[in-house]
């Protein structure tokens, strides 16, 4: 009885890993896949992605998330309440828009909060939405929202979020809207190291420039991402390397499919992730004429290892 109570135990708990196994999903992958198809503008560039990432939560049946319902629902259908909040989207926008080739320290989450007697109203005891997560990119020196999880609210699903006025909402309009709903006071990095607290969105704005390194007013920034004096020099080696890789992949495997599935995607500190798959044509025998993958490589890579890769690639394409 014991060993069967055991083997119940243990099958309960493989299928509670293998759940959340499949519920992982590499957003910044996402956003790399979607970006090849995406405008080369950047604030256009964004709002496809974001539009992108609402379709494919729609097909992962993920549902807006704003009640204790919502929180419910989302656990019984994903064994994860918050998949659908606010806090959830910001994150995966984030990381779609990172992957995407978005810098870091164009990308923010910005946490709005009701005060004072705001927080009373509609019965607060039970309101899980006191504080509204939402993401911002800096663009051309200008902070930008993409509320999916607003739209996602008030259209009862993430789908056609191209079409919203939430996606790519400056930070001022977007700002005054969510007032008449009682959100007057901003945070930047709520809750970690170096957290922001203003109930004035000017200085919120301001030290959001200060933070992404244009110190300047935002008329007067310059733009985001625009000339390489200011990237460092792990984003330089990045930058060319995601640049050559895929080239070079093509060169030596001539007459053969590149499939690139991660090009330098940043995975933690100085540590990229570079995958592909080569496919060719079977020459002879049953299946002849058939393509299959005749190699693969899928590893996470040092930045030391990009970088002292990048000479044998240059020289490989006949490059200097």
């Amino acid at each position: 009885m014991k060993k069967l109570s055991f083997l119940v135990l243990l099958g309960i708990v493989w299928c509670a890993v293998q759940a959340v196994e499949e519920e992982y999903f590499n957003w910044r992958e996402f956003g790399y896949r979607e970006a090849r198809n995406a405008p080369t503008e950047p604030l256009a560039r964004a709002r496809y992605i974001v539009a992108r990432v609402g379709l494919e939560l729609k097909r992962q049946n993920i549902k807006p998330n704003s009640s204790f319902l919502g929180r419910a629902r989302s656990f019984l259908a994903h064994q994860d309440q918050s998949l659908g909040t606010c806090n959830d989207l910001a994150e995966v926008i984030q990381d779609a828009l990172n992957g995407a080739g978005f810098k870091e320290k164009q990308l923010y989450a910005i946490v709005t909060s009701k005060q004072g007697l705001s927080r009373l109203n509609k019965g607060w005891l039970f309101d899980v939405n006191l504080e509204h997560a939402v993401p911002v990119l800096l663009v051309d020196g200008k902070p930008y929202t993409f509320d999916l999880w607003a739209h996602g609210g008030l259209e009862g699903s993430f789908e056609n979020f191209d079409k919203s006025l939430w996606n790519g909402l400056e930070l001022r309009n977007w700002s005054n809207t969510l007032q008449d709903y009682g959100y007057t006071a901003f945070s930047i990095n709520k809750g970690k190291k170096g957290e922001f607290n203003s109930d004035d969105l000017n200085l919120t704005i301001k030290e959001l420039l200060l933070r992404s390194g244009q110190g300047r007013s935002p008329g007067n920034a310059p733009a985001a991402g625009q000339g390489n004096d200011s990237l460092s020099a792990e984003d330089k080696i990045v930058l060319e390397y995601r640049a050559i890789y895929p080239e070079y992949l093509k060169a030596f495997h001539k007459g053969k499919r590149v499939e690139v599935i991660a090009n330098a995607v940043k995975m933690g500190d100085k540590q990229y992730r570079c995958a592909n798959k080569i496919y060719d044509i079977i020459k002879d025998g049953p299946r002849k004429g058939e393509e299959y993958c005749c190699s693969s490589f899928d590893n996470i890579v040092p930045l030391y290892n990009l970088s002292g890769g990048l000479p044998e690639m240059k020289k490989f394409l006949g490059r200097k």
